[in-house]
């Protein structure tokens, strides 16, 4: 009966408590009817723990022995008894070997306790066993007593930052609950390699060392350890108070510049609004109270003032290089003007007092320019193979650039010359009269591409370049052969066909090869006009490769057209409709691999008969042609620009593949050659590509929406000759 003292009354008949000789006493006895449990516990610094226990009785059961024996305090055990603690009430784990007892009270818990451990509450119960007659282990008795120790969280994941001069130390700690030790936290530093631990001060510069159990983070800031002893590395560490140290902390280390902080890298941009100067700290400590000054003066004779003009007041100094970045803006300099500056940190915030230098910087400024920061040029367009005679450059500026003239420089990058040069190849003054200005190049040599460079120059101190921006322009190896053709015997002949060679290293007859395991492809940025619902060609040079299962998407343009060729070297040729219906046209002519064919697809969309005509041409010649179905008023592309559909990129054409749903169904990325590639926003006669299927055009012709060369030697652009 838990808890009660119970009050026996002894008759005359014979009562087991009693001895023969006491059979005819009566008498009053007290006697406790509690079993063995635990009544307390104490939390030890070591790690362990001491349960309190109460005297009772213990019951226990010989193995193949039917009655139950109690013991009550005060008799002489037979046999060799003991008890042990256990882990909750079913007893799934032993947290102490047994141990032999000489009487009731429950000893110490071994040290064997972690931080995690104690995070949690646990339940544990006194457990008797006797030791004798048995055969396969200790005869258990197992009471109801059990005893919750209540949880003893301990920190875990201490990590320190520094910011100007102080320390900020964060840790996790698991929240307690109903019973746990409210003790506060106990917090030192050392120095790493052989240093001794000391203890921070009483009072942090913030926050506290308490602790409550429903925290689950902790935080409170110090200043540096140790100061102007250069960089150190520091361990700390955190704990319970009144637990030891190793077993039951947590630490961390950080390196740390003890000491002040030093002014470095001042640069000064002249802006729109002035001149912006930035500036560096470099790490270390910072106290309050210490202030930037800036001394600015015009630049005549080198000096700097011995007074500050403008001062900046102190902010705190983030202890972190990368982001320790300082902005004054001079925002009184006038145009055309040079200044000079120096950077100055002070441990005062007294102006023009007495106090003392930590650090400075200086250098000299930069100038405000006319128009400073508006120096724009808003275009800059270069002829790509248009012209055969010149490349044509054409740029505009805006109203307010302030450029005072232009220059323009060349170089060459696809020449046997592995270090070409840069070279001015042309300047002009600026026309306050007008935005848009034009050049011709005439001494570019066809067949070699160049990179030109607009320069924006401003004058004013000195003449400086305020703006560039580059493009690539060429002329396209094209001309006009004329003259009589006479065979050695003197008589002239007709349909003579004459191939001009060069003797340069520079070759005009490219192909661009595409391989479909590389994921090789091109794309062309999307034009709302370069397509027509209604009329479209096709036109390439395809070198099938041999691999097996080659072929693959030889254009696509999303939602409007594709050219393909399937693996076993059919032309197919798909267009699609406003309600983004796919109609296909497949021919019966197979290509061959590794020979080049020109191939030439034409299409035409018929309103009044609801069919649409696909015919198909290989090296100028009809191959084939047929019919798709087409309803008058389906005809058109399904998605406009800026319509929900696919994003915008999407949008964008295709060369040599990247099938995006539906074209997914139709090919693959194409392996092989292609060369001569141009699209027209129009049906192309029989004649047409039968007088231009095996020569070069030259890009201005009628309707031509699309002309690549495939003529670059490298670079990861093609271009577009069409006017």
């Amino acid at each position: 009966l838990s808890g009660i003292q119970t009050q026996l009354e002894c008759s005359e008949k014979k009562n087991p408590l009693h001895t023969e000789a006491d059979q005819s006493a009566s008498c009053t006895a007290s006697i406790i009817m509690n079993p063995l449990h635990i009544t307390g516990h104490t939390f030890n610094a070591d790690g362990s723990v001491t349960f309190d226990g109460a005297t009772g009785y213990i019951q226990w059961r010989d193995q193949g022995t039917a009655p139950s024996t109690v013991v009550y305090p005060g008799t002489s055990f037979v046999g060799n008894h003991g008890y042990y603690l256990e882990e909750g009430t079913t007893g799934p784990g032993v947290v102490s070997n047994p141990v032999p007892f000489s009487n009731l009270e429950i000893q110490s818990l071994p040290n064997k306790f972690t931080s995690t451990y104690y995070n949690t509450s646990h339940t544990y119960n006194a457990v008797h066993y006797r030791i004798d007659n048995y055969t396969s282990g200790p005869t258990i008795n197992r009471h109801d007593n059990a005893y919750t120790l209540p949880a003893f969280p301990q920190p875990n994941n201490l990590s320190a930052s520094l910011y100007g001069g102080e320390i900020t130390f964060t840790w996790n700690i698991t929240a307690g609950g109903s019973g746990s030790p409210t003790s506060g936290y106990a917090i030192q530093w050392r120095r790493i390699n052989g240093g001794q631990w000391n203890d921070f001060p009483a009072t942090p510069v913030s926050g506290n060392l308490n602790y409550t159990i429903s925290e689950t983070s902790h935080s409170v800031k110090y200043l540096y350890p140790e100061k102007n002893v250069g960089e150190r590395n520091y361990e700390f560490r955190v704990k319970r108070s009144n637990l030891n140290w190793d077993v039951f902390d947590a630490k961390c280390s950080v390196t740390i510049q003890t000491n002040p902080v030093t002014v470095r890298d001042v640069v000064a941009t002249a802006n729109k609004t002035g001149i912006k100067i930035d500036w560096h700290i470099n790490k270390g400590y910072v106290e309050n109270g210490w202030q930037y000054r800036v001394f600015v003066k015009e630049v005549a004779d080198g000096d700097y003032p011995t007074t500050p003009e403008y001062t900046i007041t102190y902010d705190r100094i983030a202890d972190r290089i990368d982001t320790a970045t300082r902005t004054w803006q001079h925002s009184a300099a006038v145009t055309c003007q040079q200044y000079f500056y120096r950077v100055e940190l002070w441990d005062t915030l007294i102006e023009n007092s007495s106090g003392k230098l930590v650090s400075a910087v200086e250098t000299r400024g930069a100038t405000v320019k006319p128009n400073n920061g508006s120096h724009t040029v808003t275009s800059f367009h270069v002829s790509k193979g248009f012209y055969t005679d010149h490349v044509s450059l054409e740029w505009t500026v805006s109203d307010t650039s302030g450029f005072t003239g232009y220059i323009i420089s060349r170089m060459p990058w696809n020449t046997a010359n592995s270090k070409p040069t840069e070279t001015d190849i042309h300047s002009e003054s600026h026309n306050g009269g007008t935005n848009q200005y034009r050049w011709e190049d005439p001494n570019a040599i066809p067949g070699i591409y160049y990179t030109y460079k607009l320069k924006g120059m401003v004058q004013c101190v000195a003449t400086e370049k305020a703006a560039e921006i580059p493009s690539t322009g060429f002329i396209q190896t094209m001309g006009v052969v004329s003259g009589k053709i006479d065979f050695m015997g003197g008589s002239a002949v007709e349909d003579v066909k004459v191939i001009v060679e060069s003797s340069e290293a520079y070759h005009a007859n490219r192909s661009m090869e595409f391989n479909n395991e590389q994921g090789t492809y091109i794309t062309i940025p999307y034009d709302s006009g370069a397509l027509s619902p209604a009329e479209f060609s096709y036109q390439a040079w395809y070198k099938k490769s041999e691999k097996s299962g080659s072929g693959g998407v030889l254009y696509s343009s999303y939602h409007r057209y594709a050219a393909l060729c399937d693996s076993t070297g059919h032309i197919q040729f798909v267009a699609f409709d406003k309600d983004n219906v796919t109609h296909t046209y497949t021919s019966t002519y197979q290509l061959p691999s590794n020979v080049y064919k020109h191939i030439s697809i034409t299409y035409r969309a018929d309103a009044g008969s609801n069919k649409a005509f696909v015919a198909l041409y290989i090296n100028g010649e009809l191959q084939e042609s047929g019919l798709i179905a087409m309803t008058a008023s389906k005809i058109g592309f399904p998605y406009p620009r800026g319509e929900s559909a696919p994003g915008k990129n999407d949008y964008d054409s295709k060369i040599g593949g990247v099938p995006i749903a539906p074209l997914a169904d139709y090919g693959r990325l194409v392996s092989g050659h292609l060369d001569e590639l141009r699209l027209w926003n129009m049906e192309l006669s029989a004649e047409a590509i039968k007088n231009n299927w095996d020569c070069y055009i030259s890009g201005k012709e009628e309707y031509l929406s699309h002309y690549y060369r495939f003529d670059e030697v490298d670079g990861y652009e093609v271009f577009d000759i069409s006017g």
